[in-house]
């Protein structure tokens, strides 16, 4: 199957202030970029989701979450959706790759329980390995890996799941599961795609 790259539509919330009720911002997410601002992305990136706080889209079988702000639970949603996307619109095993930013906020206890029940959803049948990576100073690393420990606790995965302090680790496990189960995956071709989509 081609790849193509996908805008994102305009539907969607605006986006509200810190200081608006944590209900409001639950109900859906914030605005999508306009499509001209992902005009630069690498070709074969198809973007599901995109704002300026997180990122949700795939590069042939590779799911890529990019938290930059923010982890609200109305993102639960277009993650999941992005996921079952994915899985029908090609065959063979897919993978996930979920990349928290520096600035990002850590999840609370509703999105962490709204998260970990994307493991259920009928995609996950067909992820071969899930991939996170952490950026930032250590001791943000450490909490960030103590989510991820949560989470498998709530619903453990049906695929290995496993956290990163380096891309390159990150993309190296990804590659491998992806190769044990027939899927070839240029690697360098992959870190090019996080650069564009992280920063150096």
């Amino acid at each position: 199957m081609s790849e193509r790259r996908r805008a994102p539509g305009r539907g969607g919330a605006r986006s509200s202030r810190s200081d608006a009720p944590a209900a409001a911002v639950r109900l859906r997410p914030p605005a999508q970029t306009p499509a001209a601002d992902l005009a630069a992305l690498p070709a074969g990136v198809e973007v599901h989701f995109a704002n300026e706080e997180l990122f949700i889209g795939s590069w042939g079988c590779v799911q890529i979450n990019v938290w930059r702000g923010p982890q609200r639970l109305a993102y639960a949603r277009p993650r999941g959706d992005s996921a079952e996307l994915l899985a029908a619109g090609r065959a063979g095993p897919i993978a996930q790759l979920t990349i928290v930013l520096q600035n990002a906020a850590l999840p609370d206890e509703p999105t962490r329980e709204a998260l970990a029940k994307l493991r259920s959803h009928r995609a996950s049948s067909r992820v071969v390995a899930c991939a996170g990576l952490a950026e930032g100073a250590p001791l943000r690393k450490a909490a960030l890996r103590a989510v991820s420990i949560d989470l498998d606790q709530r619903v453990p995965p049906p695929f290995p799941t496993r956290m990163f302090d380096n891309r390159v680790d990150a993309v190296l496990w990804l590659v491998a599961a992806l190769e044990r189960a027939g899927e070839s995956v240029d690697g360098r071709a992959l870190l090019g795609v996080l650069t564009a989509l992280c920063g150096a």
